[in-house]
C-alpha cells in the first residue's frame, strides 16, 4: 500500500530513461510530508537507537578529510542535538531508518516501487535501505563514492552537490576505489580543486533529487541554513557486477601483480575475473573486511560553541560498531521494494 495518495517522484520520461547513465537533478514531493518536519525530526532523535545514529564533524577545507572526527551523541535529547547541529558543524546519520521506523519503510517502498515500474536497471533491486541526513549550516561532506547504487533527496535548507566523472583514474585512483569496493576502506577519495570544472554543480532545494551514475564522485557543500535530506541506496544487477570486478581486480593486483586492468563488466573476460574471484573468497583465501573504530574525544553539548565539548579521555562512541554489516538488516527482503 502507498504511503500517498499522490506519486512521490515528478520525472519525465528522458529524465527515468537517463538515471543511472547521467547526472541529474529531479523533482519530488518529499519535502510535503509531514515525517520530515522539524517537530518530528526532534522526536525521531529522541528515540532512535542510539547505536544507529551517527554524528561526525568536520573541518572547512574540502582537501583535508583529515578533520572528519566521529562525535559521542552521549545522553542529548532530540531538541539538544538539533540545538547542537544548528550552531556547529556536525553531521548526523540516522542509519537503517525504513527498518527501525514502519512509516519510512513504506515510504522507501513507494519511492523504489514508482522508480522501479520505469527504470529497468531499478527491477529486481535488492537490499534497499534509507539514511536520514540532519546537518549543520556550511557543514560538508568531503569527495567521496558510494558503493551502492543511490541517489540524495533533499528536504529542508540548501546545499551544493558536486558530481564528477566516473571512471576517471586521475580522478579516482583504481587501488583506491577497489578498496572501497572491498569494504577495507572508508568511501574518502583524494580531491584537488582542479577536478571541480568536470563537475557538474547542482544547488539544492528541498523539493529535488540528484542522482549519477554508480560510483560516480561527489562531494557536498551546506548553504547558510540547517539541511535535511535521505539517502537512498539499492544493490542491482548492475551495481553487484561493477562490485566483483573491482573486487576481482584488486585480488589480481594485490596477489598477482596485474597492473592497468580493465574495469569493464562485459565478455567473458570480466566474467572470468568475477568466477576467480568469489571462488577464492569462499576457499577464505582473501582477508576479510576491515571495518573502523569510532574512538572519538568529541561529545554534544549544545551549550558548547561549536555544539560540542572535549572530552578528557577519547570515548568509544555508542555507533563503534554500526559500519559491520548487520545479517539481520542486511538480509531483510526487498520490503522497501
Amino acid at each position: 500500500m502507498a504511503l500517498t495518495d499522490f506519486p512521490l517522484v515528478s520525472w519525465t520520461d528522458q529524465q527515468f530513461a537517463d538515471y543511472g547513465t547521467k547526472p541529474q537533478a529531479c523533482s519530488h514531493r518529499l519535502n510535503e510530508l509531514d515525517m520530515f518536519s522539524k517537530a518530528t525530526l526532534i522526536k525521531l532523535l529522541d528515540s532512535f537507537p542510539r547505536d544507529e545514529l551517527q554524528a561526525f564533524t568536520m573541518g572547512t577545507d574540502p582537501c583535508d578529510p583529515g578533520d572528519w572526527s566521529s562525535v559521542d551523541t552521549g545522553n542529548a535529547s532530540g531538541e539538544e542535538l538539533w540545538q547542537a547541529v544548528e550552531k556547529g558543524a556536525l553531521w548526523l546519520n540516522l542509519l537503517w531508518i525504513d527498518v527501525h521506523r514502519a512509516e519510512y519503510g513504506e515510504l522507501l517502498q513507494q519511492l523504489y516501487g514508482e522508480l522501479s515500474a520505469r527504470v529497468p536497471r531499478l527491477q529486481g533491486f535488492e537490499r534497499a535501505h534509507l539514511t536520514l541526513l540532519i546537518s549543520s549550516p556550511r557543514a560538508q561532506v568531503y569527495y567521496h563514492f558510494d558503493a551502492e547504487d543511490n541517489m540524495l533527496w533533499h528536504l529542508q535548507g540548501e546545499k551544493t552537490i558536486y558530481v564528477y566523472p566516473v571512471s576517471h583514474r586521475d580522478l579516482a585512483p583504481p587501488n583506491v576505489v577497489e578498496d572501497i569496493f572491498a569494504r577495507t576502506a572508508s568511501e574518502e577519495l583524494p580531491f584537488k580543486h582542479e577536478y571541480d570544472p568536470q563537475a557538474e554543480a547542482y544547488d539544492l532545494q528541498p523539493g529535488q533529487v540528484v542522482s549519477w551514475p554508480h560510483s560516480s564522485p561527489h562531494r557536498v557543500q551546506n548553504g547558510n541554513s540547517v539541511n535535511v535530506s535521505i539517502s537512498t541506496s539499492v544493490e542491482t544487477h548492475l551495481s553487484e557486477r561493477m562490485r566483483l570486478t573491482h573486487c576481482a581486480n584488486r585480488m589480481l593486483r594485490q596477489q598477482f601483480g596485474f597492473r592497468n586492468l580493465a574495469t569493464s563488466e562485459l565478455g567473458l573476460t570480466a566474467a572470468s575475473k568475477r568466477f576467480a574471484y568469489k571462488l577464492v573468497r569462499k576457499l577464505g583465501m582473501l582477508p576479510r573486511d576491515v571495518m573502523p573504530e569510532y574512538i572519538t574525544p568529541w561529545r554534544i553539548d549544545p551549550a558548547a560553541e561549536k555544539g560540542m565539548r572535549r572530552l578528557e579521555q577519547k570515548v568509544h562512541t555508542p555507533f563503534c560498531s554500526t559500519a559491520k554489516e548487520k545479517p539481520e538488516l542486511a538480509s531483510q527482503p526487498a520490503r522497501a521494494a
